[in-house]
């Protein structure tokens, strides 16, 4: 009876530990990419508070990078999806290779990466780390067995001149991160308040074009198209037009674009 109830004693230990090292590795899931390791959106969050705070406590600067590979769909339907996770692995091992020890870096899902760059002084400060990462991630790349160069379009909003809440500089760093991708790719933008208005107005227009769908807004013009040699009509050109409700004629140039990209 002695040497059985050790025997529990020591089976309730085991099990004691079990339980704790798997509420451990719950708890690292659900503040941890699975994938790569790095912090998820949760984890992120939280930090952001701190560097938020400790910015404010010691008048310091803070920016927060939102990192997006370019093109990276092309490797997934080409190769597969296991070396799309082989790049994206390699893509979490730069970031963090690239930045500073009390910085942070996340993966939000897909491709997206987002970063957190503590104890700047200027808006420099996170240009010269911008770039020292773009030029990091774009180095050569073996992938499915052959060499690959990954590029990034990265936005970036300072604390507390683009926001001083992380919603805030969430937002305004993703919206910075899509000015990238209209730029070429492979660069950066730093958050500006035209940047807001921007997407702002083309949140607008895309939201406009559902409703005109709806409503009937749109007709077709057809331009015709003459020859200088017999002044005769030998064509046409169709052009679509928009008479919005409230703004009246609404130029192409203002809505193809966006109707082109939404679908």
């Amino acid at each position: 009876t002695l040497v059985y109830h050790r025997l529990l004693r020591i089976e309730n230990i085991r099990l004691t530990k079990e339980e704790a090292l798997a509420r451990k590795r719950l708890a690292h899931q659900a503040f941890h990419d699975q994938l790569t390791g790095l912090p998820n959106r949760n984890l992120f969050r939280d930090r952001l508070q701190l560097a938020i705070a400790d910015s404010q406590r010691y008048q310091r600067k803070c920016a927060v990078l939102f990192c997006d590979l370019d093109n990276f769909k092309v490797i997934n339907d080409s190769l597969g999806h296991d070396a799309g996770d082989q790049a994206l692995l390699a893509t979490a091992a730069r970031l963090r290779a690239a930045v500073r020890r009390q910085d942070t870096v996340a993966r939000f899902g897909g491709d997206e990466f987002a970063i957190i760059a503590q104890g700047l002084h200027q808006p420099l400060d996170a240009a010269l780390l911008v770039e020292k990462i773009i030029t990091t991630i774009s180095q050569p790349l073996v992938v499915g067995g052959k060499n690959h160069v990954l590029t990034a379009s990265i936005g970036v909003a300072l604390f507390p001149d683009d926001g001083e809440d992380e919603d805030t500089l969430l937002k305004h760093a993703d919206t910075a991160m899509y000015q990238a991708k209209l730029h070429g790719k492979n660069t950066y933008r730093l958050f500006t308040q035209a940047m807001n208005e921007a997407a702002e107005e083309r949140l607008a227009i895309e939201q406009g074009l559902r409703n005109g769908l709806i409503q009937d807004q749109f007709a077709v013009f057809y331009q015709p198209i003459v020859s200088l040699a017999s002044g005769k009509t030998v064509t046409y050109e169709a052009l679509l037009r928009w008479n919005h409700h409230e703004r009246g004629y609404i130029a192409p140039v203002n809505f193809i674009d966006v109707a082109e990209q939404t679908g």
